[in-house]
């Protein structure tokens, strides 16, 4: 799995991307076929609002999450719950397609007994 962190407007300090990759590490808990895992932290000077983007790369497809709060630490958070959500509902839907549906067997037609 590989993360590749990156920051918009601002510096991102090395706590805040050691923070951010402790934090998605725990994600392969849930999904452990996860390819590489994409941030994007923003700031928005003017409103002073903090914005987190993860972009995750699976089997088949992409998930993404966004969240704004005061704090990147916070946004990463919200992010990574609905990640979490978003990876056990992708897990159950590739467990329940690789049941087996159920087989149809045909039945022999009954042999109609001769009147005597």
């Amino acid at each position: 799995m590989r993360t590749q962190i990156s920051s918009r407007q601002f510096k991102a300090t090395e706590t805040l991307k050691q923070y951010a990759e402790e934090k998605l590490k725990k994600l392969s808990q849930f999904y452990p076929d996860i390819i590489e895992i994409k941030v994007i932290f923003e700031h928005l000077k003017d409103t002073s609002v903090n914005t987190a983007d993860v972009v995750i790369s699976i089997p088949g497809g992409t998930l993404t999450s966004t969240a704004t709060a005061d704090k990147h630490e916070l946004a990463i958070d919200e992010c990574v719950e609905n990640l979490k959500r978003q990876l056990i509902k992708v897990k159950e839907k590739r467990n329940n397609r690789r049941v087996s549906p159920p087989t149809i067997v045909e039945v022999e037609p009954e042999l109609e007994m001769e009147d005597e």
